[in-house]
């Protein structure tokens, strides 16, 4: 509705560039948006040949079967989602939902309902929503699948993954940070914005196959400190 009011009675502009009369972002703006390049299929590390996993994930496979992201978390994209995020900037949320199903046309997955990533209580009521709703909803009406309900899938509050300086202590920090609270269908899409460690979204799968659900395929906007294995 938002999106339909900025068209009809303001000037919608680039939120890249400022050109006149575009919702979100340009052609040219989503042109030259960073891209990951060739990546591991599950944890975005750079590697040579992007139909293999790396060695990390080798030697400790993740939870979710395959993930789903194109660009890194930086210039454009970064400030985008950190406009959504934190400055509940419909247009910004608006670029997160188009990016969500532009990867789900490349990249089709099988699943029978789709899950945003959860925030903790106390930060959903600081900051009145969760950003990674929009491009789960936009993805769920894209597969024409459910959007899982909000409260079947619940995560604590817990000390922010960026101020820990190591993987070990991100994935301590999330043990146990998730809870399924009802009925989930066998094949999940859990939607993400942004995968740094892969310690949050690892312990998420984890929780989500401990509760039944057989596969969980993770999607995530963008990918930050992505690395060689």
């Amino acid at each position: 509705m938002i999106t339909r009011w900025l068209t009809r009675f303001l000037q919608p502009r680039c939120i890249g560039c400022g050109a006149a009369e575009v919702v979100g972002l340009c052609d040219d703006c989503a042109a030259r948006l960073p891209h990951l390049g060739t990546h591991c299929p599950t944890c975005a590390n750079t590697v040579a040949d992007a139909r293999f996993t790396c060695g990390a994930c080798l030697r400790r496979p993740p939870a979710y079967s395959r993930l789903l992201v194109r660009w890194q978390f930086r210039e454009l994209v970064r400030s985008t989602i950190l406009r959504g995020k934190f400055q509940a900037d419909r247009l910004a949320l608006r670029v997160l939902a188009d990016e969500a199903c532009r990867l789900l046309r490349a990249q089709p997955v099988a699943v029978d309902a789709v899950l945003a990533m959860p925030i903790a209580n106390s930060r959903l009521h600081r900051r009145g929503f969760n950003q990674t709703f929009f491009p789960a909803r936009a993805a769920a009406r894209l597969l024409a699948v459910p959007l899982v309900a909000e409260g079947i899938f619940c995560k604590q509050a817990r000390q922010p993954q960026s101020l820990l300086p190591t993987h070990a202590a991100r994935r301590r920090n999330m043990r146990g940070a998730f809870a399924v609270c009802g009925d989930l269908p066998a094949r999940l899409l859990l939607v993400d914005d942004v995968i740094t460690s892969g310690a949050t979204l690892n312990e998420a799968a984890q929780t989500l196959r401990a509760a039944g659900v057989q596969k969980v395929v993770a999607l995530a906007i963008a990918a930050a400190h992505r690395r060689s294995p």
